[in-house]
């Protein structure tokens, strides 16, 4: 491996993001959720985890138990963000054998999407021993003005700091731990200042990303978000579906038709419930991700599927979608049949298939025609459908 570890820091208090005076039992930013199933913080992990070792993770008391059923190594952080960093490279020092080479990356869990690219140069550097610290930077375009003085700042040769910061694990340990009796009186906002504090060492600047900021205000998640939406991409699947009627007549039957009952003098024939609207939107569900047809997942030969609800298949299919990070943006679905007359359950069917797939019932239509009394379905001889989902799934899941 590459004999280097990282800290993500995850214990501020995110006092800038709420507004003074609101309740403090809200999310901190770096726990909101961001994309399905994820976290501002998971994003940041994913990104850098698979170019390192090992990363462990600082979180505020409380947070502990909650990140520990997922990531091996979880500790508290401290009072301040430098004392949280002392605590991850202390507990790197003590859990995992170092060596001289070792490096150790320091990123805000509040920085969703570090550039993977420029990370695994700044890690080939501190390899090669090119520098000894290190921070992603991107110069600064915008014009500058102290709001104190209504003065313009030069910007040629400013730059924005960004995280991750990189350093050779030994040294950076030793000026914290040097350090510690200095902080109460020395403001460190990052550990390049500290590293420069100690050893008179400036970091060596390595393109970041614009992509790459942190989220301290409302509008840099709403900015967060927005990103995650731009970066899904639409899966197209179509499912067709055809059950007959049962030839024997029963007053008291009813056609199971997108989870409903229908009354009707018949029933459809099938091993399951024969709900060939389920059925249906089940099949395109699963074409979106090339995952097979609901036979394959629920053969009829199989008894234990015999009378079963249909909705147990369609929830089946979306949790497969949930697996791969997608999520479901409509469903357009045509129920071909001369009777029963479908019109006056739509709304209901509409309710019962948002309530399995976990969707708006505005994210369904269902029409309904008939084949003009041609071929079987105009012969009353059965119902056919046929449906189209859109999913939506990150590119890189796709």
């Amino acid at each position: 491996m590459t004999n280097a570890f990282a800290i993500i820091v995850a214990g501020g208090q995110s006092r800038r993001f709420y507004a003074e005076g609101q309740n403090t039992d809200l999310t901190l930013k770096q726990f909101l959720p961001l994309g399905q199933n994820k976290t501002v913080i998971d994003h940041a992990i994913e990104r850098i985890k698979p170019l390192v070792d090992d990363v462990v993770l600082v979180v505020p008391e409380g947070y502990e138990d909650t990140y520990a059923e997922r990531y091996s190594h979880v500790i508290t952080g401290g009072h301040s963000r430098t004392e949280s960093v002392y605590k991850g490279l202390s507990y790197i020092h003590a859990s995992f054998q170092t060596q001289d080479k070792t490096s150790v990356l320091i990123h805000d869990a509040a920085r969703p999407f570090p550039p993977t690219a420029a990370i695994s140069e700044m890690l080939h550097g501190l390899r090669a021993g090119n520098f000894e610290s290190s921070t992603l930077a991107i110069a600064i375009s915008d014009t500058l003005l102290r709001s104190d003085s209504y003065d313009y700042v030069d910007r040629n040769n400013l730059h924005a700091i960004q995280t991750p910061q990189g350093f050779v694990f030994k040294k950076l340990y030793e000026a914290h731990k040097n350090a510690t009796d200095t902080i109460k009186s020395k403001t460190f906002t990052d550990d390049t200042t500290l590293f420069n504090d100690s050893y008179n060492i400036a970091p060596t600047l390595i393109q970041g990303s614009a992509d790459n900021f942190k989220i301290t205000y409302n509008h840099d998640y709403e900015r967060a978000k927005r990103m995650i939406e731009n970066s899904l991409i639409p899966r197209i699947g179509q499912g067709f579906d055809v059950h007959a009627f049962e030839a024997k007549e029963n007053s008291e039957s009813a056609v199971r038709l997108g989870g409903i009952d229908i009354p009707h003098p018949f029933t459809l024939k099938g091993h399951s419930d024969a709900d060939v609207v389920l059925h249906t939107i089940t099949d395109a569900l699963l074409g979106t991700l090339a995952l097979g047809d609901i036979g394959q997942h629920f053969p009829p030969s199989n008894p234990k599927f015999k009378n079963m609800d249909s909705a147990v298949f369609l929830q089946k299919a979306c949790a497969l979608l949930r697996e791969k990070q997608a999520k479901i943006s409509n469903i357009d679905l045509t129920i071909i049949c001369e009777a029963p007359k479908i019109s006056p359950h739509i709304e209901a069917m509409q309710k019962r298939i948002s309530e399995i797939c976990e969707i708006k019932q505005h994210q369904i239509s269902i029409k309904a025609t008939t084949t003009e009394k041609l071929g079987f379905t105009g012969r009353k001889e059965g119902i056919a459908a046929q449906a189209v989902a859109c999913i939506l799934i990150p590119m890189e899941a796709s």
